[in-house]
C-alpha cells in the first residue's frame, strides 16, 4: 500500500524509472493526486480502484474531487492506460 509515509521515495523513483506508473488505488493521500501531478505530472498515474478489497467510491471520489485540470482527470482515468496498452506488441 502506498500512504503519506513513502512520499519522500516515490520522486526519485519515478524520476528514475520512465516505465513506472503509480496506481490510484492504494494512493489514498491528502491532496496526493494534486501532488503528484504538480511534481510529476498525471502521466505517471493510473486509475485502479483496488477491487475486490479496495472501495470503488473512494477511488472514484477521489478522482472526481481532486482539484486537477479535466486533462489530468482524463490522462489518469484512462489515457495512461490505453497509451501503454497501445504500446504492447503481441
Amino acid at each position: 500500500n502506498t500512504s503519506y509515509a513513502l512520499n519522500r521515495f516515490l520522486g526519485p523513483i519515478l524520476d528514475n524509472c520512465s516505465n513506472l506508473y503509480l496506481a490510484t488505488g492504494n494512493y489514498v493521500v491528502h491532496t496526493g493526486l494534486e501532488l503528484m501531478c504538480k511534481y510529476y505530472g498525471a502521466e505517471k498515474m493510473v486509475f485502479n480502484t483496488n477491487l475486490p478489497t479496495g472501495s470503488a467510491v473512494a477511488a472514484v471520489s477521489l478522482g472526481c474531487f481532486a482539484d486537477i485540470s479535466q486533462e489530468e482527470k482524463q490522462l489518469i482515468a484512462s489515457g495512461n492506460l490505453e497509451k501503454m496498452l497501445g504500446e504492447v506488441k503481441l
